[in-house]
């Protein structure tokens, strides 16, 4: 299942499946009640919104249901599972997680399972956290095989942007890069990798700036620049640039 985010189509989705128990004669067996599994598919973008473009890995973390069926003892812990993004072009990746337990016997309820996919700048799940994607399921009766789409679930880190300078520049120092940050909702400094942040000159002409943020000084005045995520989610941050002798 896909939705558009922004204009643009992303997919995170989740599929919980169960096995079919074969008896003897090759028929179809009842189903044992307790166990189903579960599959996460994840479906890059293109160098565009929705998963930050900017992510690298995410990780599915499956929390152990606890309680629910520790009457038995057999609980599995949490489980987790990281993928790599191998491409920049749009594809899926599919994780599956098998042997959940449904529920302990047929007396006692359906647990709540709750999952959550993070994803990272880095790869194997290292660098910067840059947007995450909860959920809570339970299964159903008569439900091995369930479909539910979380990619409405899915919120980017990043709020807010900030240039940091410098402000003034000399006209004999030369070129000079350029700070710009991107923000949590609380505030912080988001470690954010270069290519998720981009630059241009908004106004006057008193010097050029690369893409990648290299302000170059061509004569004495000012210039408007503006940071801006290269997702374009958040609203861009406009600052002005003296050029003095």
């Amino acid at each position: 299942m896909k939705s558009a985010v922004m204009g643009r189509t992303v997919m995170v989705s989740v599929l919980l499946a169960g096995v079919a128990l074969m008896g003897a004669s090759g028929c179809n067996a009842l189903r044992d009640d307790r166990y189903g599994a579960l599959m996460v598919n994840i479906d890059w973008p293109e160098e565009t919104r929705g998963i930050p473009s900017y992510a690298r890995s995410a990780r599915i973390i499956l929390q152990d249901p606890g309680g629910g069926f520790g009457y038995g003892g057999n609980g599995y812990g949490d489980r987790a599972q990281i993928v790599n993004r191998n491409r920049s072009s749009a594809y899926e990746d599919e994780i599956r997680f098998d042997n959940l337990i449904r529920r302990y016997d047929e007396d006692y309820p359906f647990f709540d399972h709750y999952i959550e996919v993070i994803f990272y700048t880095g790869t194997g799940g290292s660098g910067t956290v840059v947007a995450t994607a909860p959920y809570t399921f339970r299964y159903r009766e008569f439900n091995w095989n369930h479909s539910l789409n979380v990619s409405s679930y899915t919120a980017a880190e990043i709020v807010s942007l900030r240039v940091d300078g410098p402000f003034t520049v000399t006209l004999a120092g030369g070129a000079r890069s350029l700070i710009g940050t991107g923000l949590d909702r609380f505030n912080r400094n988001l470690a954010l990798p270069p290519r998720a942040l981009r630059w241009e000159v908004v106004g006057g002409d008193a010097g050029t700036i690369t893409t990648d943020g290299v302000f170059t000084p061509v004569r004495q005045g000012s210039v408007q620049v503006r940071l801006y995520e290269a997702d374009g989610s958040v609203e861009p941050a406009v600052a002005t640039i003296n050029v003095v002798p």
